[in-house]
């Protein structure tokens, strides 16, 4: 994976999708549209771009949305740059610990945050619409933690 996708004429190429064999999950290179750098490990959602070279944009996910892709960044990617992101399997991804999160719990996105999985009690353990990923690991801190998680790898609610 290293490097960036090119298109056929050497420009990097937004929206191509690649396998991750080793966390058993899929990627996607992605233009940053953020008006901001993403860190390895935010969450963003992915949303249709029209222009060339922006044919899908990270965004980090402070409004509602219709069944979107939710993306964790595996490397950290400047603002207006195209950057690669993973959409389903283990990875390490940012979950904000207030409510403590159990090992097997479900995670949501947190739009008050917007770069972060959290556990939301309401959904106890059970798939909803809303569900983005499932913890393999506790994570208690008051905080932002790079965290161990599955990503589902479907289109969910963000509310």
């Amino acid at each position: 994976m290293k490097g960036m996708f090119k298109d056929i004429a050497g420009n990097e190429a937004c929206n191509i999708r690649f396998n991750i064999p080793e966390k058993l999950g899929e990627g996607i290179t992605a233009y940053n549209d953020n008006s901001a750098a993403i860190a390895k490990g935010d969450v963003v959602m992915l949303v249709p771009g029209y222009l060339a070279g922006k044919e899908l944009l990270a965004k980090t996910a402070v409004t509602r949305a219709i069944y979107t892709y939710t993306a964790v960044a595996i490397e950290a990617i400047a603002d207006a740059k195209i950057g690669k992101f993973q959409i389903s399997g283990e990875c390490e991804a940012f979950v904000e610990g207030t409510t403590d999160v159990a090992a097997g719990n479900t995670l949501v996105v947190n739009n008050t945050n917007g770069n972060e999985f959290v556990y939301e009690a309401a959904a106890i353990a059970n798939i909803t619409t809303a569900t983005a990923a499932v913890s393999r690991d506790a994570q208690a801190a008051a905080g932002n933690v790079l965290t161990t998680v599955v990503l589902t790898g479907e289109r969910h609610l963000i509310s």
